[in-house]
């Protein structure tokens, strides 16, 4: 049985230089991009919208933005982001501050995959690099949305089970505290990503005595999370409870008739979203077939597929979704790093130098291009997509971009081919794309995915006096913006001035009204933005 099974030796101790190359890869990774943008749509608009008003109403028991009924859903994380946007709004823009909660979850993330890792392998620290190599995590884990809380939550919950060999009820604490977290984040999504596997743990000889005191202490850890809010909310707003469990519920175990499911949906994202989370796994399975009924492999596969399982039949399918599923993947991929052929890490190095090479190399080029104008064809295309952008030479942005690309050379060339160091490789060419990405071109990435601008314009544009603005067809960011921009609230039905979001297609003219402007994002040829004076 595995409770009688030696634990894992620990983690061969490491040069100070390479304790230092992962730190530094690690925060590199969870940093960049948290500060120096406006909230992107659509997500980031939205969430900041909700957490931006939970600071003005200073109600968190129910979300909704100024010009709308309130609805409910979890608060953990706009909870956080609200008290991470009090503390340092002072010393940073609201929108940088309060995407610091991103950070927070995903470096708790990444701390407990570590030491789920550790556990089961004697080695974490490769888990992590694993994991944020991932390229379908990089974007998402910088955003300023609800599902990173979702995703410490799981993390912490895939420890505790990695933790019951050892102490069953500190595991079944850990385990019932992650839950509890993913369910306050998300609903109760969180509880169908782990209560099933709880029915497939006897696979893995786990001692009923010890598997009671597991789940038993799960449950009581589980209880303050998934109570408290939920009677609240129950207590003040029975209706909106009511609605906030039958949805929940229907999302997360795929109830809904009217559902239009799409079951193969993971099976088309997981390929790109988990490279190359998934095939390392993969392959770790093909190498450890002989000892599948192993906890080390059997428990990141079982909770893998359940979490698989549930998003599949779940109603609503996106690729954010596919978050949770790379926790375990990690871990599968970690079992078997040490064992990998030779000629598989050369390959994998290999495809990784080619790949970030040509990344970087186009991103430099573009960024020279936009600067400078030269190459004309390149600039020109450039210019063509947002004519209105003006660059700027920050010093900083550029010494910290060459920074990370000469730390990208010196690695793949200096380092030696094995599993271990083409996982650091690997790391580090996520690492550089991610930092030129987030310096040299922010400035034209936020332009072209935030709103300021736009309204900015539509400021100028607004009579000195006007009794309120009507709204039509606004989407739930762009309302979440124009209050924090303008402050605006669309929600009047008859007043002097309307706005009105269409496709670009769409030239009709409302009878009765004279359009005193007109903008766009830049770059987005599909959405119009047009107010309109009362004649």
């Amino acid at each position: 049985m595995f409770y009688s099974e030696p634990l894992p030796e620990p983690e061969p101790p490491l040069d100070k230089l390479e304790v230092a190359l992962i730190l530094l890869l690690t925060l590199a990774w969870i940093l960049f991009g948290l500060v120096g943008h406006e909230p992107w749509k659509p997500d980031e608009a939205y969430n900041f919208g909700l957490a931006y008003h939970m600071i003005q109403s200073g109600n968190w028991l129910t979300l909704h933005l100024p010009d709308e009924t309130p609805f409910a859903s979890p608060p953990l994380f706009y909870l956080t982001a609200a008290c991470f946007g009090k503390i340092f709004s002072p010393l940073l823009a609201l929108p940088d501050a309060m995407r610091l909660a991103t950070g927070f979850y995903m470096g708790l993330a990444l701390l407990f995959v570590a030491l789920a890792g550790r556990m089961l392998y004697g080695n974490g620290r490769y888990a992590v690099l694993i994991l944020a190599g991932s390229l379908g995590l990089l974007g998402h884990a910088h955003q300023l949305i609800a599902d990173c809380a979702l995703f410490a939550g799981c993390s912490i919950a895939v420890c505790g089970f990695a933790l019951f060999s050892r102490k069953a009820v500190a595991g079944g604490l850990l385990a019932g505290t992650g839950i509890g977290m993913g369910f306050l984040s998300k609903g109760l999504i969180s509880i169908a990503f782990f209560f099933p596997v709880l029915l497939l743990l006897p696979l893995l000889g786990w001692k009923r005595l010890r598997l009671a005191a597991f789940i038993g202490a799960m449950l009581a850890a589980m209880a303050p999370w998934t109570l408290i809010w939920p009677w609240l909310l129950h207590l003040r707003f029975p209706l909106l409870f009511d609605a906030w469990w039958n949805s929940s519920f229907d999302l997360s175990f795929g109830l809904a008739r009217e559902a239009h499911r799409n079951p193969l949906f993971y099976l088309g994202v997981l390929p790109w979203f988990a490279w190359p989370t998934l095939p390392l796994a993969a392959l770790a399975l093909w190498n450890e077939r002989s000892r599948l009924n192993d906890e080390k492999i059997l428990l990141p596969l079982i909770l893998f597929s359940v979490m698989f399982l549930v998003l599949s039949v779940s109603i609503t399918t996106r690729e954010l979704y596919a978050m949770p599923m790379l926790i375990p993947l990690s871990l599968l991929a970690t079992s078997s790093i040490d064992n990998l052929k030779r000629s598989a890490t050369s390959a994998f190095n290999w495809f990784g130098t080619l790949t970030f090479g040509m990344m970087a190399g186009l991103a430099w080029l573009f960024w020279i291009a936009l600067m400078t104008g030269y190459p004309a064809a390149i600039a020109a295309k450039i210019h063509h997509y947002h004519p209105d952008f003006v660059p700027h030479f920050s010093f900083f942005s550029f010494a910290l971009a060459l920074a990370a690309t000469c730390l990208w050379i010196v690695l793949v060339f200096r380092t030696e081919h094995n599993g271990k160091r083409s996982v650091i490789n690997w790391a580090s060419g996520i690492v550089m794309i991610w930092t030129i990405l987030m310096t040299l071109w922010l400035p034209f990435l936020d332009s072209v995915k935030g709103y300021k601008e736009m309204f900015d314009s539509m400021r100028a544009a607004l009579p000195k006096q006007y009794d309120c603005i009507a709204g039509r067809h606004l989407g739930q960011p762009q309302r979440a913006m124009l209050d924090y921009y303008l402050g605006i609230d669309t929600r009047k039905e008859s007043c002097e001035l309307m706005l009105i979001q269409t496709l670009s297609s769409n030239r009709q003219h409302p009878e009765g009204w004279q359009k005193i402007w007109e903008g766009a994002r830049a770059g987005d040829r599909f959405e119009r933005y047009r107010l309109y004076r009362r004649e």
